[in-house]
């Protein structure tokens, strides 16, 4: 019993440190996603609808040339475009350099933000222990909890306390089921340990994505063309990528003309 008893407590333990680190890296993933939104919200507008189409076009000109026996183009079916640039990724120190500038921290990135009381932090640690998606094998309880879990990101980054305090008392609720077996109790404690595990290193890929992904890469450029020339590389790109749609709908009427 004794020895139970130990791994109840060494399993207790690790699950608090686990959900600190997932409600640590959810925290930055919230404060990161509120600097990526607004432009995000451009590159939708201005460039993917565009890219889109222009990568549907040049796999229908490629499927249409490997059809008439041109085996090179069976390769040509992804999308060129003025975006190729931005693939040839620098390292990561020099993404983050990029990104965040030479000596930032991320607190001072983010506008009119200093870093969470501690209180705030404990109330969205509880939360996102109780409530991440990535906490449940469920398809439909997953999507509900992405929902709410937008609703604890929204609370935290505007550090609004009454907001996460009710939503973490919503979840203290404790069943009055009969105690269980301490060997049930373990196996329940592992189960949990793997599976904060695996949302842990989810969400440490998204981060990493937002802070040295294709879109944080094109954000970091179009900041510098701005600061240093008055240039909007997002506007510039759209126009660059609608002439290679535009080319590219000729070349495929041209060959659907041939057909």
């Amino acid at each position: 019993m004794a020895d139970t008893q130990q791994q109840i407590a060494e399993l207790g333990k690790k699950i608090t440190e686990l959900q600190g680190q997932l409600a640590d890296l959810c925290a930055d993933v919230a404060e990161l996603d509120q600097i990526m939104a607004p432009f995000l919200a451009r590159y939708q507008q201005l460039i993917w609808p565009y890219y889109e189409e222009l990568a549907n076009t040049q796999r229908e000109i490629a499927d249409i040339r490997v059809a008439r026996g041109d085996r090179a183009a069976v390769n040509r079916g992804e999308a060129r475009s003025p975006l190729d640039r931005f693939f040839d990724d620098p390292t990561v120190e020099e993404q983050y350099e990029r990104v965040w500038g030479k000596g930032a921290s991320r607190t001072e990135v983010i506008q009119n933000k200093t870093p969470a009381p501690e209180d705030i932090r404990k109330l969205y640690t509880e939360v996102v222990g109780y409530l991440h998606p990535e906490l449940t094998d469920d398809p439909h309880e997953r999507d509900r909890r992405r929902q709410l879990m937008g609703k604890v990101d929204d609370a935290f980054v505007r550090r609004d306390r009454p907001s996460l305090e009710a939503m973490a008392e919503m979840y203290r609720v404790r069943s009055n089921l009969p105690g269980r077996a301490p060997e049930d109790v373990v196996a329940s404690l592992r189960e949990r340990v793997m599976t904060l595990e695996v949302a842990v290193g989810k969400v440490e890929g998204q981060r990493y994505d937002l802070r040295y992904g294709m879109m944080a890469k094109i954000k970091s450029y179009a900041e510098q063309m701005w600061r240093e020339n008055k240039r909007d590389l997002l506007s510039e790109l759209s126009q660059e990528i609608r002439q290679s749609l535009s080319a590219a709908q000729t070349e495929l009427n041209s060959l659907r003309g041939r057909g």
